[in-house]
């Protein structure tokens, strides 16, 4: 029996992130499983990154409904302002709390659901997939769920209660979990983690499904609401193999074959913000220069993506990571992952919080070469890496075991090879098609539930 999902998911292509990439991938494999999804989002905003590569190829039995934010002039008006001067940009932060009202806020969510509620009746979906961030989309599921029964799906790809990254507080967060005017910050903290805590469960108890990211979510949205303990679904990110040119047991032998002459070359993809710790690598590369003064001509390192102001000084300022870093900004999609197999290792960096787990992760472990994953020993990353056998963890604050291991590569490097010992059944379930698989049948689990909780008595 073919059933038709609503996935509501303010990200999808052609923005350029990780929520748009993830979501693609389950709207063009669920048809495989018996699922039409019909997918409801936001049109990209001025300030965020679209990439056309990612529209194709076409999916043609997954219809996408766009919903524009009002007022864009006033979003294009603030994009532009950010991007002049000083006193342009002061103007663009007095327009961030009327940015945020209509680019995330009441409107939209009230635009959506008005779409939503269209969706519901053009398509008469059985379920409803409502993806977090914001939780607006979370909100209008639940919505949908009051005015029409229709049940809804909950995915929580980053946590919303105790999330550090996302709690910021205007005026108070400078970044890395310190905060200035302590009394009023902590203040608002814990009236904001009030309020957060109370929607969450309003939702989640409307819910009759969870979907996570990575197995300490697992264990706390588990701990959190030990009635759903038993509908909770762990889905990684994972990896379209359609983005790859072989398997990866085929880019693990090309990799084999690079030139050994040419310099060890160690890339990073993804966006590198003020909550990804660099402190750990840019110390352990400078003391690795010191112990072997030909690091720099033997060892090469690209960031592909964006990179935060204090990082991109702290690499500007100093001799040694200037001469050894390249920064390549705003690269397609299908590029960056070219530059990456072009490389021989993958550096892999993460916050402090456990429970994170980076999108390009789940593509790292498809692409055949070493990660080096600079994490919490016991995050969900480092989990990832090691039940893979992808690579290897060097813990945050840690320096002298990445120092010496430099300073082997840039002599050696063959010692790469000994990051590397795959697990190739565990990278396979990491693959699009597999993860859709198990989203496929969690879904038909809970519709079948949802229809039997809502029967009435005497009904067959």
């Amino acid at each position: 029996m073919r059933r038709t999902l609503l996935y509501l998911t303010y990200k999808f292509p052609p923005i350029l992130s990780v929520e748009s990439l993830r979501a693609k991938r389950f709207a063009r494999y669920l048809p495989d499983h018996g699922w039409r999804p019909v997918v409801l989002t936001l049109a990209a905003r001025p300030d965020q990154r679209v990439d056309r590569g990612l529209l194709a190829p076409a999916m043609e039995d997954a219809p996408v409904l766009r919903v524009t934010p009002a007022f864009q002039s006033l979003l294009r008006a603030r994009q532009t302002l950010r991007e002049g001067s000083r006193s342009d940009r002061r103007l663009a932060s007095l327009l961030g709390a009327p940015y945020r009202f209509f680019s995330v806020g009441p409107p939209v969510t009230a635009s959506v659901l008005l779409r939503a509620q269209w969706a519901v009746k053009r398509f008469a979906p059985d379920l409803v997939l409502a993806s977090f961030g914001p939780p607006s989309a979370l909100w209008a599921a639940h919505l949908l769920n009051s005015l029409h029964g229709v049940p809804y799906v909950a995915e929580f790809r980053d946590l919303w209660v105790g999330n550090e990254y996302s709690n910021k507080l205007k005026g108070t967060y400078t970044g890395r979990g310190k905060y200035s005017g302590v009394l009023s910050a902590l203040k608002q903290k814990r009236q904001l983690a009030r309020q957060q805590a109370g929607q969450e469960r309003t939702l989640v108890d409307g819910s009759c499904g969870l979907v996570v990211v990575g197995e300490q979510m697992v264990e706390t949205y588990c701990a959190r609401y030990p009635a759903k303990a038993e509908r909770v679904l762990e889905l990684s990110h994972g990896f379209d193999e359609e983005d790859f040119p072989g398997t990866p047991q085929e880019l693990a032998r090309s990799a084999a074959s690079r030139d050994r002459t040419e310099p060890v070359l160690l890339c990073h993809l993804g966006t590198l913000h003020q909550f990804r710790r660099t402190d750990t690598l840019f110390a352990a590369i400078r003391a690795a220069a010191q112990r072997n003064p030909k690091l720099t001509e033997r060892v090469r390192l690209v960031f592909v993506g964006n990179v935060d102001p204090a990082n991109r000084r702290a690499i500007e300022t100093c001799p040694v990571l200037s001469t050894m870093v390249s920064l390549l900004n705003r690269v397609p999609h299908k590029e960056a992952l070219r530059l990456a197999l072009d490389s021989d290792a993958l550096l892999l960096l993460t916050g402090p919080l456990v429970w994170e787990q980076t999108g390009k992760l789940s593509e790292y472990v498809a692409m055949g070469r070493p990660i080096l994953c600079l994490s919490h020993p016991d995050s969900s990353a480092s989990r990832l890496v090691r039940r893979t056998g992808t690579g290897t963890v060097f813990p945050h604050g840690e320096t002298e075991a990445l120092t010496e291991f430099l300073v082997n590569v840039s002599a050696d490097r063959s010692a790469l090879g000994a990051l590397w010992n795959p697990d190739f059944d565990e990278i396979d379930k990491l693959s699009a098609r597999a993860l859709t698989g198990k989203l496929a049948g969690f879904l038909e689990e809970w519709v079948e539930t949802a229809a039997r909780e809502t029967r009435r008595p005497g009904e067959p």
